[in-house]
């Protein structure tokens, strides 16, 4: 299902990356992938091992993979459709 070997198009692709996080996030992989095999691609072991640390790492460090919130209008849409109510004069209440 995973084999380690898979990642050695990674480090090179990690080394054009412009945030050190990414980079560091790519290497850390690479590093512990290996244990699979040590593992014998026991899932109950693997995956504590190796895909939980990075995912952790991951989440922590969201922004440097792209996964930080969109900008959005100021205001929600609730508020938006508050206010074009108070402006047409009809009271939701």
């Amino acid at each position: 299902w995973f084999n380690p070997w898979y990642l050695l198009w990674l480090l090179p692709v990690a080394l054009l990356a412009p945030d050190w996080r990414l980079r560091a996030l790519a290497v850390g992989f690479a590093l512990l992938a290996p244990l699979t095999y040590l593992l014998q691609y026991d899932a109950r072991l693997v995956v504590p091992a190796v895909f939980v640390p990075m995912a952790t790492l991951a989440a922590f460090w969201h922004g440097a993979l792209g996964l930080g919130r969109t900008s959005q209008p100021t205001g929600s849409v609730v508020a938006g459709a508050e206010s074009a109510d108070a402006s047409s004069g009809t009271d939701r209440a």
